[in-house]
C-alpha cells in the first residue's frame, strides 16, 4: 500500500513539473515588443572577452512600457572565437560616462551561450523584469563572459530618433549613425496555454491524485 502511494506521488510530481516546464518554454519569447529596429541589418562589429580588457556593446532606447524582461540581438559567433560564445545582458539607467556604458545597473540576465556561425536572433531573459519609466532613457548592454560576437547594426542614422548604439572605447557621438539590431519587451504580456499534451498529463496526475486519495480513505 505505501509504496503505491509513493509511486502515485512521484508521478503527480512528475507530470506537475513537466507540464511548469512546457508552461516556461511557451513564455520564451518576447510576446509585447515595445522599441525594435530591425532596419537594413548589416555586420556592425565584433566585441569579446579578451585576456587583458573585454569591451561590450550596447543600445540606447525611450521605452512607452513601465518594465521590460526581456530583449534579443541579431548576433553570431565571431570568426575570431575559438568556442562558444558566452555573454549576458544587463539594463543599464541612462547614458553615462566615456561610452555611455556607465549607467547603473537596474537588471541582468543570466549567461547566455551561442555558437551559429551566421547572423540569428538571440534572446536574453532578465532574471525578473525591471520598472521603468517611460520616456526616460536606458542602455541595453551586451557583456560578453568568454568568446568573441559579432552584432548586426543599421548604418543609415537612427530609426529611433534620441537613441544611439553604444560600444566600448567609443564616444557615443562616433556611433550617431548607428543602431544595433534589437527588440526589447515583455515575455508575459499574453498568459501561456499549457498545450494539449500537457493538459493530458495534468489531467493524469490530478487522476492519480483522486485515487490515492480514496485509497486512503478506504
Amino acid at each position: 500500500m505505501r509504496k503505491t502511494v509513493a509511486l502515485t506521488a512521484t508521478l503527480i510530481l512528475s507530470g506537475v513539473t513537466m507540464v511548469a516546464a512546457t508552461s516556461m518554454q511557451a513564455r520564451a519569447a518576447i510576446v509585447v515588443i515595445d522599441q525594435q529596429n530591425l532596419a537594413s541589418p548589416q555586420d556592425g562589429g565584433n566585441i569579446g572577452a579578451g585576456n587583458v580588457i573585454s569591451y561590450s556593446v550596447g543600445q540606447s532606447f525611450l521605452p512607452t512600457l513601465n518594465e521590460v524582461d526581456a530583449a534579443a540581438f541579431g548576433l553570431e559567433e565571431g570568426s575570431n572565437s575559438n568556442g562558444p560564445v558566452t555573454a549576458h545582458l544587463a539594463i543599464l539607467n541612462g547614458v553615462s560616462g566615456f561610452d555611455g556604458l556607465g549607467g547603473a545597473v537596474l537588471g541582468t540576465s543570466p549567461n547566455v551561450t551561442f555558437s551559429n556561425t551566421s547572423f540569428a536572433t538571440i534572446e536574453f531573459d532578465l532574471s525578473s523584469p525591471v520598472s521603468l519609466v517611460p520616456g526616460d532613457k536606458y542602455v541595453l548592454e551586451i557583456i560578453p563572459t568568454s568568446g568573441f560576437f559579432d552584432f548586426e547594426s543599421s548604418s543609415t542614422g537612427t530609426t529611433l530618433p534620441g537613441t544611439e548604439q553604444l560600444q566600448g572605447g567609443f564616444l557615443p557621438s562616433q556611433l550617431a549613425q548607428d543602431t544595433l539590431i534589437f527588440t526589447e519587451g515583455l515575455t508575459h504580456g499574453t498568459p501561456s496555454v499549457p498545450e494539449p499534451s500537457s493538459l493530458a498529463l495534468l489531467g493524469v496526475a490530478l487522476a492519480g491524485l483522486g485515487l490515492t486519495h480514496r485509497r486512503l480513505v478506504g
